[in-house]
Parts: structure tokens; C-alpha cells; sequence
């Protein structure tokens, strides 16, 4: 099992790119796992959302928390 330390890490990092996205980047690079890294995009969303939610979950049951979440947000974009 992965350790406290490198989950938030892996939390944080999909985190900021779920920003990026949100704010109009076309493409974001995350660590996914130990698997290497990922391509996101903005058709990718709910993807990245899932992965989001998956690390809070592993998080929680290392016994660490996850500072506002509650799941995931839906983004929603207009223009």
C-alpha cells in the first residue's frame, strides 16, 4: 500500500490540474499511482474527477483527511 505522505502528495497534484482545466488549459500531466503519468483533458473531466475522489477515499482509510473535501465538485463551464 502506498503511504500517507505520497497519496496527499498524488491529492494535491490532481487537484491543481482539475484547477487548470477549470480555469481553460486544453491538457494536464498527473502522477497516476505508481503507473506513471497521465494525460488529462477537458473531455476528460469526470475521469479525473473519479481519480480525485478514488485518492481522498485511500487517504481517509490510511487515516489521513482531506481538507474540504466532500467528494468531488461538478465544474460547470458556460461560453
Amino acid at each position: 500500500m502506498t503511504d500517507l505522505a505520497t497519496l496527499t502528495a498524488w491529492y494535491n497534484e490532481a487537484v491543481a490540474a482539475r484547477h487548470k482545466l477549470s480555469i481553460g488549459k486544453l491538457a494536464v500531466e498527473v502522477q497516476r499511482g505508481q503507473t506513471g503519468k497521465i494525460t488529462y483533458n477537458q473531455a476528460d473531466l469526470a475521469k479525473l474527477n473519479a481519480y480525485i475522489a478514488d485518492l481522498a477515499g485511500q487517504i481517509r482509510a490510511a487515516g489521513g483527511s482531506v481538507a474540504g473535501a466532500r467528494g468531488y465538485r461538478r465544474i460547470a463551464y458556460f461560453g
